[in-house]
């Protein structure tokens, strides 16, 4: 089906309707959507305009309206445009929209394929360069075409092939070790430090704002950050209390938070019943 339409109708229509803007917009909406030909109904308004000497006369209308009843007899400028296509390509047919020719063939896509198949790491950017094309081009190839999705690459220590087997020995040996020594998890402490800065803190990888347009949001820091770091040892029946320190930590600061923590334990004596002997092995497991 065909759509003809003119867009001065709607002087045409305002002043026969006398109404106002909105009204007459309206009825010229109504109207586009109901003037929808076939390619039959085409192909008869280029014939009998051909029989009427190229005019689109009364009898021409008189005609269409007689045979297409349920058809609204179209404007006379639809009806030249649609004459001097067929004049011109021979047909009542649009002509297809080529558009933007896609870069995409099979060659391009295939090549851009063989590249991150052999590089998966390769970024972007330096794809561009080395496949000659643009920077949507490779992203379309690669998110659409290839159906490919970056992810990150986590860090893990590595392995040596004698390390998988030594570590279950090691799993063996401490199950084994704490079924004769029931009191060596109450010892056992996991310990981890954190810095907290006075100024705030922004991931700028993942802190991200909302709006319509860019507000360009910066975030001032000052060049030597004011922070504080906090050491805190956990076992499976208490939690010690925090130490603070404001150095980097090192073998020698490490060393001293030791201390402050048998230092602590020492403290707990007191406290907590039957706490002198898991003190007294804690010092002995981490005296040089």
């Amino acid at each position: 089906m065909l759509l003809l339409c003119d867009i001065s109708l709607y002087s045409v229509v305002k002043q026969r309707l006398k109404c106002n803007t909105g009204k007459v917009f309206n009825s010229l909406i109504q109207f586009l959507l109901t003037v929808v030909l076939l390619i039959e109904e085409c192909v008869f308004l280029v014939e009998y305009v051909f029989r009427e000497g190229s005019r689109y006369t009364d009898l021409v209308q008189k005609q269409f309206a007689e045979k297409y009843p349920g058809t609204p007899v179209p404007h006379r400028n639809a009806v030249r445009r649609l004459f001097e296509k067929f004049c011109e390509t021979g047909s009542v047919l649009d002509a297809e929209r080529s558009g933007r020719p896609s870069k995409l063939i099979g060659v391009k896509l295939m090549d851009i394929s063989d590249t991150v198949l052999q590089s998966p790491s390769k970024s972007l950017h330096k794809l561009v360069q080395e496949e000659d094309t643009g920077l949507a081009t490779a992203h379309k190839a690669v998110r659409e075409k290839l159906k490919l999705f970056p992810y990150k690459v986590i860090a893990v220590q590595e392995l040596k092939p004698a390390d998988h087997e030594e570590r279950i020995h090691c799993c063996d040996w401490f199950t084994n070790f704490i079924q004769t020594n029931v009191d060596f998890l109450d010892v056992t402490f996991f310990t981890d430090e954190a810095w907290f800065h006075f100024s705030g803190y922004v991931n700028t990888q993942k802190t991200r704002l909302w709006s319509s347009e860019n507000p360009h949001a910066l975030h001032e820091k000052l060049l030597h950050d004011q922070k504080l770091g906090v050491w805190v040892a956990i076992s499976r029946r208490r939690i010690v209390d925090p130490l603070f320190f404001e150095e980097t930590v090192n073998s020698k600061h490490y060393c001293l938070m030791l201390h402050g923590f048998i230092g602590l334990l020492e403290k707990m004596k007191s406290a907590t019943p039957g706490f002198n002997k898991m003190a007294l092995l804690c010092t002995q497991l981490t005296t040089p």
